[in-house]
């Protein structure tokens, strides 16, 4: 699977995630008004959390690395699997 490249920009004022080209990646609503649907302010910090997503992958699979390149084995300390696990978990979670 291939994502839109990065830069993932978002629109401040209606949380339009655009990517490097200007192009409409995906939109945030916050559906003011409805009981059910979170307000602006939460609508606008999930915007900024998606379109960092393209930055966060990638800083996950640079970190992985090191980890693997350093720590070929856990060497007794569980945090360093711990560590791997979850970065692992989530880039496979982000590109599956």
């Amino acid at each position: 699977m291939e994502h839109t490249r990065a830069p993932w920009t978002h629109d401040e004022v209606w949380s339009l995630i655009k990517g490097p080209k200007g192009e409409e990646v995906c939109a945030v609503h916050s559906g003011q008004g409805d009981g059910d649907r979170v307000n602006r302010n939460v609508a606008y910090a999930n915007a900024a959390l998606i379109s960092a997503a393209p930055d966060l992958l990638q800083a996950a699979h640079l970190a992985l690395a090191l980890i693997k390149d350093t720590w070929i084995e856990e060497h007794g300390n569980p945090q360093v699997g711990d560590v791997w696990k979850a970065l692992a978990d989530s880039i496979d979670k982000a590109t599956k």
